[in-house]
């Protein structure tokens, strides 16, 4: 017997390994072999798929558009049945123009009228019908009928001639088709037929029911009684069924067939005037009832549908096949050579992992930060010579010294905050923050382990950073600290911001219904008076909240320097003049002395200077109570007194006041805002004047100074550079008196004012016309938008904040529209932030507002967009007017009271003493109550001037001020 070899195990291994490459040729070709098939089987029924979806786009456009006939055959019949039949041809050809239809649905040859007409009163209508304007009016075809539908109105004009009195009951199919929409009360379409009129087409008609107004139409009987005619819609169906170009046409080819039934004599339209080729690769029918009428679609797929087929792709997956299964071959060759290679490399790696340890181990050395490895076991493995610095008792050991790489011994086991067991257990980096005791003393370090993974995924080893983040944590602190701050300070400007809406918006109803009831010439001395305390008294108001705004405005950085040319002169004037009877009152002189070289008019932020002057004057005058106050402007640009090479000159401005000074610890804190003296809580305000004074000269490029007075009291300093203009630089003043109204042959102008707040549409409604404007109102932003396309006013006031539609939108709306791009928009807001002018100008304003505003910067807005001119009322007048007849009657009714409470007021207001002035004024109240709260009310506004008027003291003497 024969015995048996047995083979190698090495030479089967080695049989095996060269066998592979032809066995991955055979697996690859065979899975290319499948995904061929596989995408071929795929692709066939996306593209089915996309067949049908072709096919159902056709469909869907000829019932689309049978369904636009239908929507205007209805028209047509809503029209005579809202007329109630009575509707005769010109009314008939109006509203077939109105419809264009023509252009709209050329597929519709005409739209004609039938009433229904029993065979009684055939001659009657016919009569009447001749009667009616159609003189040869005739039923054709003739006979005796039991009913007839004759044609009495029809469009185009040219198809009357052969519809007009044309019977179409008198056709059995038109008969069937008519009785099936009288009977359902539905829409439905006759057979094909051949349309006899030029030119000669397939066509069908479409038939909607007319019924008679307030007949039952609930059942078929009931409807037959209540029809009244029938609305014919004449169609090409060739044309109705022409598809057109949507970009896939072509792709789908199709023929449509009346009655259901796919015969050459029912063929209503094909898209290549044939049937379709039988060797198409996709087809498919379909039968679509059509107002009461089944049309089969007969669907083919084309050359051009065919011809997008991917065939490509499949041929590509198996030259792509046998394409890999080769290169598989080819990297199982390549496989041997490489490994070859990569046991010589790793030869080479060794080496250079040796020398890249080597070069860790310097780098390390080196590091600012501590670095230690730990072993498995929390064996201190390596370390560098940092932390061999900061922690001397840390050294290279073979056993568990994890507590000596973060702490000095005594310690002699990890401590409770070490996290490197838990690195080492869960193989998850840890970073912390402690305070550790080092050679260099206590720091804050933070400390970073990081684990080192074995080729089993257990950690080996982990490598421990320490750095020391003491002045780094100091500056991290201040900048938390400073981003608070900043987000505090942008907190505040926030809420600063919505609180100037919320009081300056009823601040602007007040103060703009005091205006308009002080035009009004019919007051009593007695209202007047308590108009001015009205409106004294917000303006001052405003002036608390515009301090509170302006300090906000400074703090942000809103606040820049505006340079315009001005007259110096007439603001220190200005100024003096404001306060001059105040401080009559109080038996004080007012005096301006302005020195040698001053320019009359100069360039700078006049508003600002203006305000600065007024807050220090105000002031002196509040708190002086004997002497006087003076106003100084002098030049101290040196000897020469000349502009420098900026053409600036430097003015000096001070306000000295005889009152009784600062005490050292008050002017420490006099420039700190809500910060008041001694004084100052005597007498009252916010402690923000001085405060917003000193930013304020800061801005414009000076520094407010205060030091003693010459005799005593204090005085206020402060140097600005400001740059000499000439006067026909500078605007002329303003003179003009109130507004009366437009001037005479001015056409009426037309204002839209939007506005959530009722108050607001109120007083311009009010203000503007009385002035003569027609003005119309609108609360919010989309009903204004609306209002503006219907009313096309001549100009628009926009609130700027509303609810739904904010003002910004409705501006870019109203800009948007044909008739909106011209006319005047006036935005209006109660922000007093001065980045809203730049918001509301780029949505498209023309104007810009802040409530509370004064009437007659609206009055020049309109006047300057619209191009209008006003009547005045002469400022000086207007006062005589309105201060003559009240100071006689007050003053006839401060006779009656008693001496010793006159004198007691006018001592009072003489030593500046607020208390006992509310005391003296309390006795007048207990005598008069009406006249002590007149003077209350005086007192309050520091208006001293007017109460000595109404206790007969006489006039002030203006000439105080030079």
């Amino acid at each position: 017997m024969r015995r048996l070899r047995v083979m190698p195990l090495s030479l089967l291994w080695t049989y095996a390994r060269e066998a592979v490459p032809y066995l991955v040729i055979l697996a690859v070709a065979g899975a290319f072999f499948w995904g061929w098939r596989a995408w071929t089987q795929n692709q066939r029924v996306m593209e089915e798929a996309r067949f049908q979806e072709y096919n159902s786009a056709l469909v869907g456009d000829v019932t689309a558009r049978m369904d636009h006939c239908a929507l205007l055959s209805k028209a047509f019949a809503g029209l005579v049945f809202t007329l109630d039949g009575q509707v005769d041809g010109g009314k008939w050809g109006e509203y077939w123009a109105s419809r264009r239809v023509r252009e709209a649905y050329p597929w519709i040859k005409a739209i004609a009228y039938c009433p229904v007409v029993g065979l009684e009163g055939r001659d009657a209508f016919v009569a009447g019908m001749r009667e009616g304007g159609l003189a040869e009016y005739a039923l054709f075809p003739e006979g005796d009928r039991n009913e007839y539908a004759p044609v009495t109105l029809a469009e185009p004009a040219e198809v009357q001639a052969g519809l007009l009195g044309c019977d179409v009951r008198f056709q059995e199919e038109r008969r069937r088709c008519l009785d099936a929409a009288r009977e359902s009360g539905e829409t439905r379409i006759s057979a094909l037929m051949t349309l006899e009129m030029p030119p000669r087409t397939k066509g069908a008609v479409m038939v909607t029911p007319v019924y008679a107004s307030g007949r039952p139409t609930d059942t078929p009987e009931e409807r037959v009684a209540a029809a009244m005619g029938y609305v014919l819609a004449i169609m090409s169906v060739e044309g109705l069924a022409v598809r057109g170009d949507m970009g896939e046409a072509g792709m789908s080819g199709y023929e449509v067939y009346d009655n259901g039934v796919e015969t050459p004599s029912n063929l209503i339209y094909a898209s290549r005037g044939d049937v379709q080729r039988p060797d198409a690769m996709f087809s498919e029918s379909r039968t679509v009832d059509v107002y009461g009428r089944p049309w089969a679609f007969s669907f083919a797929t084309t050359d051009r549908f065919e011809g997008r087929v991917d065939r490509v792709t499949p041929l590509a997956i198996l030259v792509c096949g046998v394409f890999v299964a080769v290169l598989t071959v080819l990297l199982f060759m390549q496989e041997q050579k490489v490994r070859e290679k990569a046991e010589s490399l790793a030869l080479d790696m060794t080496e250079a992992l040796r020398r890249s340890e080597r070069e860790y181990r310097t780098l390390t050395e080196s590091l600012p930060m501590a670095v230690a490895r730990l072993g498995a076991h929390m064996e201190v493995l390596t370390t560098n010579a940092t932390l061999r610095e900061w922690f001397p008792a840390a050294k290279d050991a073979a056993k568990a010294l994890c507590h000596q790489v973060m702490r000095i011994p005594p310690c002699e086991e990890p401590c409770k905050e070490c996290r490197i067991p838990v690195v080492l257990e869960d193989g998850v980096p840890q970073t912390w923050e402690s305070e550790v005791e080092t050679a260099q003393g206590r720091r804050l370090v933070r400390v970073n382990a990081i684990p080192n993974f074995a080729r089993r995924g257990k950690v080996s080893s982990v490598v421990v950073l320490v750095e020391d983040v003491s002045d780094r944590r100091q500056v991290e602190e201040s900048r938390v600290a400073q981003a608070a701050a900043e987000e505090r300070a942008r907190t505040k400007s926030l809420f600063l911001a919505n609180m100037s809406h919320e009081i300056r918006t009823p601040l602007n109803a007040i103060i703009g219904f005091t205006y308009i009831l002080q035009r009004d010439a019919e007051l009593t001395a007695r209202q007047a008076d308590i108009l001015q305390t009205l409106q004294r008294s917000g303006e001052h108001l405003l002036a608390l909240v515009n301090d509170i705004l302006d300090l906000s405005k400074i703090d942000s950085g809103y606040v820049m320097p505006e340079e315009t040319p001005f007259s110096l002169n007439h603001v220190i004037r200005d100024v003096g003049a404001a306060f001059l009877s105040r401080a009559s009152a109080k038996g004080l002189w007012l005096v301006i002395n302005s020195g040698n070289g001053v320019p009359d008019h100069v360039e700078g932020d006049e508003n600002r200077l203006r305000q600065v002057l007024m807050n220090l004057v105000g002031n002196a005058v509040k708190f002086t109570q004997t002497g006087g106050v003076t106003i100084r402007v002098s030049n101290a640009s040196g000897k020469t007194k000349k502009p420098d090479k900026d053409g600036r000159v430097r003015l000096a401005f001070e306000v000295e006041d005889t009152g009784p000074g600062l005490s050292s610890e008050d002017r420490t804190r006099l420039f700190h805002e809500f910060e008041q003296g001694d004084a100052g809580r005597l007498y009252g305000g916010t402690g923000l004047g001085l405060a917003i004074s000193h930013r304020l000269v800061q801005i414009l490029g000076g520094e407010l100074a205060v030091s003693d007075g010459e005799e005593s009291g204090t005085c206020f300093r402060f140097e600005l550079p400001l740059r000499p203009v000439s006067a026909e630089e500078c605007p002329a003043p303003d003179r003009k008196g109130r507004v009366l109204r437009l001037a005479d042959g001015t056409a009426p102008k037309r204002i839209l004012s939007v506005d959530d707040n009722e108050d607001n549409l109120l007083f311009l409604r009010g203000l503007l016309t009385a002035t003569g404007f027609e003005v119309f109102e609108a609360h919010e932003g989309a009903e204004g938008v609306a209002l503006f396309e219907q009313e096309r006013p001549d100009a628009v006031l926009m609130d700027m904040r509303m609810p739904v539609m904010d003002g910004y939108e409705a501006i870019r709306r109203i800009r948007e529209h044909d008739g909106g791009k011209a006319v005047p928009v006036i935005g209006i807001t109660a922000s007093a932030f001065e980045d809203q002018r730049g918001r509301v100008m780029a949505a498209g304003a023309s104007g810009f507002l802040t409530k509370p505003f004064q009437p007659e910067k609206l009055f020049d807005l309109l006047g300057r967009l619209l191009e209008v001119e006003y009547i005045y009322s002469e400022e000086e007048e207007e006062k005589k007017e309105v201060a003559a007849t009240p100071s006689a009657q007050q003053g006839k009714a401060f006779a009656d009271v008693p001496e010793n409470m006159i004198w007691g007021v006018r001592r009072a207001m003489e030593s500046g003493n607020m208390k006992e002035l509310s005391a003296a004024v309390g006795e007048v109240e207990e005598f008069d109550a009406e006249l002590g709260r007149q003077l209350r009310e005086l007192a309050t506004n520091f208006d001293f001037g007017r109460i000595l008027e109404l206790i007969g003291t006489g006039e002030l003497e203006e000439d105080a001020l030079s």
